[in-house]
């Protein structure tokens, strides 16, 4: 392909639409092709480098590429001149009244038209809804599509002519995409644990690219959502932790879906703190149970690393992995570890679980039951005494489960 400009500088939203209809949006730097139109949006301009001059292009235009557009880039005024004579001429043509093509000599642009007494043409954006028929300088180029159109109060209207004469290149999509809805920030972790680079998923436009853009605009990763929307993206190094991102659409036509929180963008944090090592509180036959950070994941991994079982923390950090989860459906004799995860994938530390004793002891030998008296002879209380387990907790309970007494064993 033959390189015929280069894009020097941008404000607003500039595209270079190919043959078949497809956008593509330009970023400084750019090159344009032999081919190609340049097309401006509301409020935006470029300038470009093309046969070592700089031109620029104004907001709302449309101007075809080729090797020879940049030859003469200064046009007169009288180039841009409508004749009178004329308007009535290709008006009623448009409205049927007349082959436009059969009658109409070759286009000529300027005051006098073409030869043979043709149509005069003056050059105007199929873009715009409006422009003074004087608007060529000689800082700009304008575009290189010839119609005459009706003037009212002195003001070339074009908005009617591209409906009347049609537009090869197809219709603007001017609406941009809904912003990007995230299901999973997750970070990757290389076979030492640490932490490698951030992958996000979500869905948005189908065909719409995807950018992830730091404070500053920089795009730290990108990607093109597939045919039904879907989309992955995996940042490396690793989303900086605390900072702020923007998840942002962008559609074939160069629309852009809204950024930050108060425009109702979608807003990212990098988070690459592991949560703290979970607390063991109740290890025994029935359970293994602690808490930790609200909402983390704990896993129990057996001595060799592997996981075992795994539940979520409520939001009080409370966690509970039953017996049943445990190998054989008992937890006597277990020993491994627990770790808690986060949302964004950071791993705590692992606590440590140390051969659990879930085998219940055998019952307490009562070897004396003895009330004692106050001085007039009242019973004031009982006094039992036996053996047990070292260690073991000793409860006496009423019929109705409730402890009176309590005790360890020495």
């Amino acid at each position: 392909m033959v390189v015929v400009a280069t894009v020097q500088n941008i404000v607003g939203q500039v595209w270079a639409r190919q043959a078949d209809g497809s956008l593509r949006l330009l970023r400084n730097g750019d090159v344009l092709y032999a081919g190609e139109e340049i097309v401006t949006g509301n409020n935006a301009s470029v300038d470009l480098i093309a046969g070592g001059q700089t031109v620029s292009v104004p907001s709302n235009q449309m101007l075809a590429v080729n090797a020879d557009t940049f030859a003469n880039s200064e046009m007169t005024l009288d180039d841009g001149q409508v004749m009178p004579n004329t308007l009535d001429s290709v008006l009623a043509m448009l409205d049927g009244d007349g082959d436009l093509l059969a009658e109409l000599e070759a286009p000529a642009v300027g005051a006098e038209g073409g030869s043979g007494g043709g149509i005069s043409f003056v050059r105007v954006t199929r873009l715009a809804e409006s422009l003074s028929p004087t608007f060529a300088n000689d800082a700009q180029i304008f575009s290189t599509d010839f119609v005459d159109v009706q003037t009212t109060n002195g003001t070339v209207n074009v908005t009617d002519v591209t409906n009347a004469i049609g537009n090869s290149a197809g219709p603007l999509d001017t609406t941009p995409p809904n912003a990007p809805v995230i299901n999973d920030v997750t970070n990757t972790t290389d076979e030492n644990g640490t932490t490698t680079g951030t992958t996000v998923t979500g869905t948005t436009e189908p065909g719409a690219t995807v950018e992830i853009r730091d404070e500053d605009g920089n795009v730290v990763g990108e990607t093109t959502a597939d045919e039904d929307g879907n989309f992955e993206i995996t940042v490396e190094p690793a989303l900086q932790d605390g900072t702020d991102y923007d998840v942002v659409a962008i559609d074939d036509a160069g629309n852009e879906s809204p950024s930050g929180t108060g425009n109702g963008g979608t807003v990212i944090t990098g988070d690459t703190e592991a949560p703290s090592a979970p607390e063991i509180l109740t290890a025994n036959a029935e359970e293994l149970s602690g808490t930790a950070e609200a909402g983390t994941t704990i896993t129990l991994y057996d001595t060799t690393g592997n996981a075992i079982a795994t539940t979520v923390t409520d939001a009080d950090g409370n966690w509970t992995i039953p017996a049943s989860d445990f190998p054989g459906g008992e937890t006597n004799g277990f020993t491994g570890s627990v770790t808690a995860t986060d949302n964004a994938g950071n791993e705590s530390e692992a606590s440590n679980v140390s051969a659990i004793d879930g085998e219940a002891p055998e019952a307490p030998v009562v070897t004396d039951v003895t009330n004692s008296f106050d001085d007039e002879g009242t019973t004031t209380g009982t006094t039992v005494t036996g053996t047990t387990e070292p260690g073991a907790a000793v409860e006496i309970r009423d019929e109705d489960g409730n402890v009176v007494g309590e005790t360890t064993a020495d």
